[in-house]
């Protein structure tokens, strides 16, 4: 068997037990108040974390001092950027001949915007890195990195010039990107 020692419930530790009730607190010796308070949200921090701030809890049993109040952080999210651990990740459009050629485009960043090198026969899907421009380290120095997925578009309408292009491109093109689905037969 295990003993504990709380405060009592008809006195509340105080020794003395009140005539009449008090209406502000109904005899617990606690009274409810909003206040609001201003909190420093580290850079970096990540959802489920915690922010402890002490001595902003509850007032203490009998008198006894305040405790710690602990915020739970839920960490909105901003519809373009998506975070994995430090990372940032977002997809950018690229044109064909972008994708095919190389090229240097503008790509938002957390911080405003930055220059991203396309190289020549980037492939939608494919991954290229801004390093040091994700979400910063919590207890650490540096950043995550900003992860930005490559989305090739294709025009909807061509003109008939562009059609021709592409016709004589294809044509000039002996490659073929599904030689290797042979393999995967029943």
């Amino acid at each position: 068997m295990f003993g504990m020692i709380a405060a009592c419930g008809e006195c509340r530790g105080e020794g003395e037990v009140p005539r009449a009730k008090c209406d502000a607190c109904r005899g617990s010796g606690r009274v409810h108040r909003s206040r609001q308070l201003e909190v420093k949200v580290p850079a970096g921090i990540d959802n489920g974390q915690r922010i402890r701030l002490a001595g902003e809890g509850l007032a203490g049993v009998g008198g006894g001092p305040r405790g710690d109040l602990h915020l739970v952080v839920k960490v909105t999210p901003n519809g373009f950027f998506e975070r994995r651990g430090n990372d940032l990740v977002c997809e950018v459009p690229v044109t064909f001949a972008e994708a095919a050629l190389g090229a240097e485009i503008t790509v938002p960043t957390k911080d405003g915007t930055a220059t991203l090198k396309v190289p020549p026969g980037t492939q939608s899907g494919q991954i290229l890195r801004l390093a040091g421009m994700g979400v910063p380290r919590l207890r650490d120095k540096g950043a995550g990195d900003q992860l930005v997925r490559i989305k090739v578009t294709v025009p909807k309408k061509l003109s008939r010039q562009q059609r021709e292009l592409i016709e004589t491109l294809a044509a000039s093109s002996h490659e073929d990107p599904r030689a290797k689905l042979n393999q995967y037969r029943f």
